[in-house]
């Protein structure tokens, strides 16, 4: 067994190649250390071009199940010397493509550990900004669909708001899958579209009385990088995904958050005047 100190995170990438490049950032971004030798190590996969896109499998399933190359990927990343890993993109977590990398994980014998970048968010909410308990979400049409943050929020106890299915494709998904302007094809600098996209999601679900804003894809965590849009607290789910990471392998080395307190007094006010 690998000392704990030096207990090598996976990054499983490629899901949007930036999107696996930010959650590297972010791990390093979190971690306390003086030196480049005081950093945690890090593998990185980026292999875009073996994993099916995700929203595409849970929208089609006859299409390729994307769920049998991410296995395969992790568990060259474990063969690599990684015993923590995350995946750098949320839809990849819908049940009929999470539950089969893990039966493939098991079935070629792996002891990797893998984060579930979903429970992390929302135990990261509920730890973090305890008066929130009315949510928006950020997310792909997949993860739309499959209703993957909305099931875990609502038994953990959260009233989410649902957007109309028309307004979720149009504003939120294409935000992030439009060939010409979305994250994905302007990835840096995102593009100024896409910009007014999350602005027009944002007005809604201020509007609706949203505390807090899940950025519940991870290529939305490249445009959105403060801690507070329009009132809401945003809760990006690759900055949590990082400190998990950390927290599994060098817990010593995890960064306080900066503003916490402060953060969830804006929080607390909002539902104070309400």
């Amino acid at each position: 067994m690998t000392d704990s100190k030096k207990k090598i995170i996976g990054v499983l990438g490629g899901c949007g190649p930036y999107a696996g490049l930010l959650l590297v950032k972010s791990i390093f971004d979190q971690t306390i250390a003086g030196s480049d030798q005081e950093h945690v190590p890090v593998y990185l996969s980026s292999v875009p071009g073996e994993i099916a896109d995700r929203t595409a499998y849970l929208m089609d399933p006859e299409t390729e199940n994307p769920a049998f190359s991410i296995a395969g990927l992790l568990y060259k990343l474990e063969e690599a010397g990684a015993e923590v890993a995350g995946i750098a993109c949320n839809t990849s977590h819908a049940p009929a493509i999470y539950e089969v990398i893990c039966d493939e994980l098991q079935r070629a014998g792996s002891r990797i550990k893998l984060l579930h970048i979903v429970d992390e968010t929302i135990r990261y909410l509920r730890e973090e900004s305890p008066h929130v308990t009315r949510v928006g979400i950020l997310c792909s049409d997949g993860t739309y669909k499959t209703k993957l943050y909305e099931n875990r929020l609502k038994d953990a106890g959260y009233d989410v708001i649902r957007v109309p299915e028309s307004f979720q494709h149009e504003y939120i998904h294409q935000c992030v899958y439009d060939e010409h302007s979305g994250i994905k094809a302007q990835s840096s600098p995102v593009s100024s579209w896409a910009k007014q996209c999350i602005s027009i999601a944002a007005d809604y679900f201020e509007e609706k009385g949203a505390g807090a804003l899940i950025l519940g894809c991870t290529e939305f965590s490249l445009a959105i990088r403060s801690h507070t849009l329009k009132g809401m607290y945003v809760v990006d789910s690759v900055k949590i995904l990082a400190r998990a990471l950390i927290r599994e392998t060098a817990p010593a080395k995890l960064r306080p958050l900066p503003g916490g307190a402060q953060l969830q007094k804006i929080v607390q006010d909002r539902y104070i005047q309400e």
